[in-house]
């Protein structure tokens, strides 16, 4: 967990230009460290969702083998060193 140092600062300030107890400062501190986990959590969780519903899912064609469908969405499949590439380029992006 890497808290935005900046942030913290800026409550600690202000709470003590509002003259604000030192509980109501760590109130707001946890506060703010549960609220930020929880974001970074649910972003994640929403580009694993996004990656893994443009690479799974996919049934080869009944018309067309070299192409794959996704309901009404047709694409071509990849073969060979396509492949390698494009896991490569998915595992870049889920490290973005």
């Amino acid at each position: 967990m890497q808290i935005s140092w900046r942030v913290a600062f800026l409550i600690v300030a202000a709470a003590g230009a509002m003259h604000l107890s030192l509980w109501k400062v760590l109130v707001v501190l946890v506060g703010y460290l549960g609220f930020e986990q929880l974001d970074r959590r649910l972003s994640q969780r929403a580009k694993e969702k996004a990656i893994h519903d443009v690479i799974c899912g996919w049934k080869v064609s009944a018309e067309d083998p070299e192409y794959e469908d996704k309901g009404e969405v047709p694409r071509a499949r990849l073969t060979g060193s396509n492949q390698v590439i494009t896991a490569r380029v998915a595992e870049l992006l889920t490290r973005i």
